[in-house]
């Protein structure tokens, strides 16, 4: 697969996690009211664009976010197998943190999966559930390290190993914005595809710049 095919991939992941976050998460807290404490901004944009969560009934509306949601972890895989092979190391760290890293992202792609495509009431939600929350965990740890390792490599440039390591911060940052799983832990990593799938969408490996 070309990188120029998995970038635009990657910057379709990021703006459908962009797009679908903010009604994905305010749809939740009008299916399941009395779970969780809304942010404040839900009413004013539940105000503002009542036709994105209306347009169902409540849990259908929640159900269809969810799954418009399940496709961005698919979309990112060809992105983060390149960039294995562009910012790859054989130090010890750089092959756990990767492993670590894709085995997380694979958890909670799966588990966004079981908790929004199986019958509501089905036993597989809840699993589904916990797979996102082990492989967020799991996602975020090999981010960090990861990125550390992407820190040590000097032919990769700086603010990729910064920007992995974001991911654990900014996921915990966009739970306290959304209060919600999974856009709110997800919300760094979209963020992360933005910026990097449209560096591979020019088919050039990131370079070091001369200072």
């Amino acid at each position: 697969m070309s990188s120029r095919f998995s970038g635009l991939l990657a910057l379709l992941a990021g703006l459908t996690a962009l797009l679908v976050s903010l009604p994905f998460a305010a749809a939740y807290f009008r299916a399941y009211p009395g779970y969780g404490t809304p942010p404040p901004w839900l009413p004013a944009f539940a105000r503002a664009f009542p036709g994105l969560l209306e347009f169902a009934h409540l849990t259908r509306v929640y159900q269809v976010y969810g799954r418009t949601y399940s496709v961005i972890v698919p979309l990112t895989i060809p992105g983060l197998l390149l960039m294995k092979q562009w910012i790859g190391t054989d130090a010890r760290l750089s092959r756990w943190g990767w492993r670590i890293f894709f085995g997380g992202v694979l958890l909670f792609g799966l588990g966004v999966i079981g908790d929004y495509w199986p019958d509501p009431n089905s036993d597989w939600v809840g699993m589904g559930f916990v797979l996102e929350l082990v492989g967020m965990l799991v996602l975020w740890s090999g981010a960090i390290l990861y990125g550390m390792a992407a820190f040590q490599d000097d032919n990769t440039p700086r603010w990729i190993g910064g920007s992995l390591i974001g991911i654990a911060p900014g996921g915990i940052l966009g739970m306290a914005l959304l209060a919600h799983i999974p856009s709110g832990p997800l919300l760094a990593y979209a963020i992360f595809w933005l910026v990097l799938g449209s560096t591979q969408l020019t088919g050039k490996k990131p370079e070091i710049q001369d200072e």
